[in-house]
């Protein structure tokens, strides 16, 4: 069966103002099918559609990007996404690397003087596949392997071979999309508990 959420729940959930998830709804989702407040329904988001919200709302308030930014980046990454988290049911067969990934980082590279012969965003996705922390002389040394590859097609904007520039990381704001996946379920999974306890009780 699917579940359908709706705005206040979903604002509760993740610690939002109502006013602050409508405002990120409306901007960042299609008008609602169902006509919104003006035909007196209110409106139910699917999973995708609740992450949706989410993750923008996150560019947003964590990263700093601006709406109409934004609305570019969840466009530019929503193949990707519904892919990785809401493809169901999951390929049987999948390659060791995609069984043995940690963690998914996207680097977001902006181009501040766009043209129509250079993308206005790239993107390059690290698959953490191992990861080892130790310490030494009082500081704590993360070693980690991983595998790279850039989500659209073409030049990055930043090239990172140009010795004249800082690090490429460095030039890119990073989405640990992993760790914003995983708070998002999180907090959907804390919220069922509750009336778990209630039906066990009863």
């Amino acid at each position: 069966m699917i579940r359908f959420y709706l705005n206040r729940e979903l604002s509760m959930m993740f610690g939002f103002k109502l006013a602050r998830w409508k405002r990120w709804s409306r901007e960042f989702l299609p008008p609602d099918p169902l006509g919104g407040l003006q035909s007196g329904f209110a409106r139910q988001y699917s999973l995708p559609e609740a992450f949706q919200v989410y993750l923008g709302g996150h560019l947003v308030a964590d990263l700093k990007f601006s709406i109409p930014e934004t609305k570019i980046i969840l466009a530019d990454l929503k193949e990707w996404v519904t892919n990785q988290y809401f493809s169901y049911p999951l390929p049987e067969k999948q390659s060791l690397v995609q069984m043995s990934v940690k963690e998914y980082r996207i680097y977001i590279f902006m181009n501040p003087e766009p043209t129509q012969a250079i993308q206005d965003h790239s993107y390059m996705i690290r698959r953490v596949i191992d990861q080892e922390r130790s310490h030494g002389k009082g500081a704590r040394i993360v070693t980690e392997r991983y595998i790279e590859n850039w989500l659209k097609d073409g030049e990055p904007v930043t090239d990172p071979h140009r010795s004249d520039r800082v690090p490429y990381w460095m030039a890119a704001r990073i989405l640990y999309i992993t760790k914003v996946y995983q708070k998002f379920t999180d907090a959907l999974n804390q919220q069922k508990k509750p009336k778990e306890r209630n039906k066990q009780r009863n």
